[in-house]
């Protein structure tokens, strides 16, 4: 069997920030990762396209500024690199391959305006109403506005790109809670790679961390110690404290036995808040890539649209180390049950950590299902931990 103080489980953004800060404890602990990598939902390809990195998960560090949390680590590796940031523009094709007029667009856009406003009207007097969706909140405002026509094709581009952004359709989003977390400020993309930041992170503070280990079981029966059993070997881990930083989608599928069970106001929260699954994974490859050719020749009549050298689709919804992408306010979730996510547990011996699991800590800044906010919690959780463990 192996004894530390503290071990923490999973070696994303929120594993590698929690072993930054107990770095400067006299604690010991483990880092145990499931994955043959660092990095989670975090993760640069450079096998595609050998010579570009490609992201696979996170891309844009959001919030981007000096207040955040990863803004030094990014400016100090990025000096070789070029800077982008999200631009004010984009070109709109319509499904024909013809631009939008400015006129169309003009009065798209006045219409997208009242819709929101519809919402936000709604999400101020969230008070007196119970929660619905936001295509339940919409929709008569959507009906009375919106006649056929490539203005309601462009009005539903527009309402598409909210879908994109929180990863999940309208009928299955909060409108209580719209808007909540998505912070200030410009989103930096980052060149070399968002899943090669976190190993370069890893790397400068030379942390150690178990790869290819997959915890099963947690028990907290014992109040002196924590046993933690991996599918790798029969031995135990015993530990003082642990902080869990696995995915939404990984507690949802309970991937991890505790005994005991967890609290059922933990269970409530973890089943409350949405997280993206794509609805094409289910596809094969060839299919997905099908009706993508099918879509571009359609959109582009006139030229010859040719088969890609190469492709890649990611499938974070069956992945069985992540059952999703990134969180997201469902119907019925709001701040408070990210408060519950991260809330701890057994008397404060178990910390919970994670891109759905940073607190709202009241600055416009505040941003959930991040890498960035992964981060914060990862040090909130070990900076507690500490606090109990270490003397002043």
């Amino acid at each position: 069997s192996t004894n530390v103080d503290v071990v923490i489980v999973g070696a994303g953004a929120a594993g590698v920030a929690a072993a930054i800060e107990l770095q400067s404890t006299n604690l010991s602990f483990l880092v145990l990762e499931a994955r043959n990598r660092i990095g989670g939902r975090a993760y640069t390809d450079q096998e595609t396209f050998p010579s570009i990195p490609i992201d696979l998960g996170a891309s844009w560090i959001h919030s981007y500024g000096p207040e955040n949390v990863l803004y030094d680590y990014h400016e100090s590796f990025n000096v070789d690199e070029k800077k982008y940031s999200t631009g004010k523009y984009g070109i709109c094709f319509d499904y024909d391959g013809q631009h939008f007029t400015s006129e169309t667009i003009f009065h798209a856009r006045i219409i997208c305006e009242k819709i929101f406003q519809h919402l936000e009207l709604y999400t101020y007097n969230k008070k007196d109403y119970e929660d619905l969706s936001i295509e339940q909140v919409i929709k008569s405002e959507y009906d009375r506005l919106v006649t056929d026509g490539p203005i309601k094709r462009f009005v539903d581009l527009m309402l598409s790109g909210e879908e994109q952004y929180e990863g999940s359709n309208l009928i299955d989003l909060s409108a209580k809670s719209h808007g909540l977390g998505s912070g200030s400020g410009n989103d930096q993309w980052v060149s070399f790679g968002y899943g090669n930041l976190l190993e370069r992170i890893a790397k400068k503070h030379n942390l150690s961390i178990q790869l290819n280990t997959f915890v099963t079981h947690i028990n907290i029966t014992d109040s002196n110690r924590i046993a933690i059993k991996t599918s790798n070997d029969s031995s135990i881990i015993y530990c003082r404290r642990v902080i869990i930083t696995i995915p939404l989608g990984c507690l949802k599928r309970e991937t991890i036995i505790f005994e005991p069970r967890l609290p059922g106001w933990k269970r409530n929260a973890i089943n409350q808040m949405g997280i993206f699954a794509n609805e094409l994974e289910i596809l094969t490859d060839n299919q997905i890539l099908e009706q993508i050719m099918k879509f571009l020749r359609q959109t582009f009549p006139k030229i010859t649209v040719p088969d890609p050298i190469n492709y890649k689709f990611t499938r974070w919804g069956q992945d069985p180390l992540a059952y999703g992408s990134y969180s997201n306010f469902a119907v019925h979730a709001s701040p408070q049950t990210i408060e519950q996510l991260a809330k701890e547990t057994s008397d404060g011996r178990v910390q919970w950590a994670g891109e759905h699991a940073n607190i709202d800590d009241g600055t416009e800044d505040w941003l959930y299902a991040c890498v960035h906010s992964a981060f914060q919690s990862g040090q909130r959780a070990a900076k507690t931990i500490r606090n109990q463990l270490c003397s002043s």
